[in-house]
């Protein structure tokens, strides 16, 4: 995984074809199993994400956004914000075919809206983390068990 920049960039590639990856990513049942039971996605444009989770005190959040690009086994896009955010922000998902299967770039952008730097700063840290998190459990899932 790679990161550049001030916004959040990670490479990945997943030993499968970007095909297969897209259902990965857009499949309700397989996006169940490797991100989490609560996840919702519909993958056409204007379609709703949705993903509960629970915060460090317990409290119970939402994360939402909506599909605003949806190009089959190429690109996912989708606006973003954790529950209580002021903005909103953006997550690109590209595939693309490589010779050892699919290389997966995934951006998060949209951090330059907090003036704060600090609160930027953990706020990218944070969600870099969630996002290797997850691109790991995606890889992993892709070619072990779908």
């Amino acid at each position: 995984m790679v990161d550049a920049g001030p916004d959040i960039e990670l490479h990945v590639v997943i030993a499968r074809s970007p095909e297969r990856v897209w259902l990965a990513l857009t499949d309700d049942t397989a996006i169940r199993e490797w991100w989490a039971p609560g996840v919702l996605l519909d993958p056409e444009v204007g379609g709703a994400f949705v993903e509960p989770w629970v915060d460090s005190t317990g409290r119970r959040l939402v994360t939402s956004g909506e599909v605003v690009e949806s190009i089959p086994g190429v690109r996912l896009a989708l606006t973003w914000a954790d529950h209580g955010w002021p903005y909103v922000t953006y997550v690109e998902i590209t595939l693309a075919q490589h010779r050892d299967g699919c290389f997966v770039r995934l951006r998060h952008s949209g951090w330059e809206q907090w003036d704060d730097p600090d609160e930027r700063a953990a706020l990218v840290r944070t969600h870099r983390d969630g996002w290797e998190h997850h691109l790991a459990s995606l890889t992993l899932y892709c070619e072990q068990r779908f």
